[in-house]
């Protein structure tokens, strides 16, 4: 049997915890479905750390020699918030700055499709902002021969369908990192707390402050996203508010990163994937909204569990939310949660069954 040699595009070439275990689910989902199968990875830069299961990272400037070598039979590209057309700056692993070129990420790998004739698939990605008229006829013309389209939000529906009707309103494809990830020991009383922005920070810290001698629990400074400044702003925290008061977590890999989450009593950051690890887990979150300009990605999942609420334009608004969450007896939204479960178990069915052939 023909063993299907699948070029997956995303950026897995930053330590951002969401965007390298798109690969590890998507590896996971076919692993289940028994498909034979080879996987290989590529991001505008070429990648040598091992932060989720250390898979080589080609970069784009390789898939030439990669498609001659080993013949590409499909291009998946996803998931992640790709739609967009700005550059986007970070600092890889050896402290270089670089950039990705405005809608680089996506549009390279449709590139790669038509000028080698290989179908493409775009799943459970994400668009940030609202496209212009000139950026949706991009949109609609790059798009026009995807094999599969599904997006992870309503509100990018909603800004994609209008130049693509074709394009399925899902979820984000980490909806079964509980399944892939099965072991947590037993809850903690820790609050886990990861911030990757210095929006209102003096304020922040003053808060966690408050929020730990209140309820004596201890707070967990996490790093999800390095290219957001986790680490640093979480060394501020520490620095500001002392051991008595918190953990300096360092160095996890995202199965520790995702275990932490997991055994904690409570989750209060910036990160998507943060939040949905928690909610896979009923551990109750906290979003600070850190793209004020848009309706974003955290409005997107918070509105798929009916949990507006739980998102903060204002970081003093966390401590009521807290002390509110910890004296509830039972997770509020476990059925959307599990709603959620089972259409990421139809958007991996739609999927694969695609990559089939």
């Amino acid at each position: 049997m023909h063993k299907i040699k699948i070029a997956q595009f995303g950026a897995f070439d930053v330590k951002s915890y969401g965007d390298v275990l798109f690969p590890v689910a998507l590896k996971y989902e076919l692993n289940k479905r028994k498909i034979d199968y080879e996987l290989y990875l590529f991001s505008p830069q070429v990648s040598t750390f091992s932060f989720a299961d250390g898979q080589k990272v080609y970069s784009y400037n390789e898939f030439d020699d990669v498609e001659k070598n080993v013949g590409i039979d499909v291009i998946v590209i996803g998931g992640g918030e790709m739609l967009n057309f700005n550059a986007i700056a970070f600092t890889d692993d050896a402290g270089v700055d670089f950039a990705y070129k405005g809608g680089e990420i996506w549009r390279k790998p449709i590139e790669f499709s038509k000028s080698y004739k290989i179908p493409y698939i775009v799943y459970g990605v994400g668009a940030a902002y609202d496209f212009t008229e000139k950026q949706g006829e991009i949109i609609q013309k790059a798009l026009a021969d995807a094999s599969y389209i599904s997006v992870r939000d309503e509100y990018t529906y909603r800004r994609l369908n209008k130049y693509v009707p074709t394009v399925k309103n899902s979820v984000d494809n980490l909806w079964d990192l509980k399944e892939i990830f099965p072991y947590i020991n037993q809850r903690n009383e820790n609050i886990v707390v990861q911030y990757g922005t210095n929006f209102q920070l003096e304020e922040l810290i003053t808060i966690l402050g408050n929020i730990s001698k209140k309820t004596g629990k201890k707070i967990e400074l996490l790093s999800i996203n390095e290219t957001h400044g986790d680490y640093l702003i979480a060394k501020k925290i520490y620095e500001r508010l002392g051991s008595d008061i918190c953990v300096l977590v360092e160095g996890k890999s995202v199965q520790e990163i995702y275990k932490t989450i997991a055994e904690s009593s409570l989750y209060i950051g910036t990160s998507l994937h943060g939040y949905l690890t928690a909610a896979v887990n009923f551990v109750p979150g906290v979003l600070v909204d850190m793209y004020s300009g848009t309706v974003s990605k955290l409005d997107g999942i918070l509105k798929q569990l009916g949990a507006t609420k739980d998102i903060v334009y204002d970081v003093e608004a966390i401590e009521s939310r807290v002390i509110m969450f910890l004296a509830e007896k039972k997770y509020p939204y476990e059925d959307e949660v599990k709603k959620n479960v089972a259409r990421n178990i139809e958007l991996y069915d739609e999927l694969i069954d695609i990559i089939r052939g």
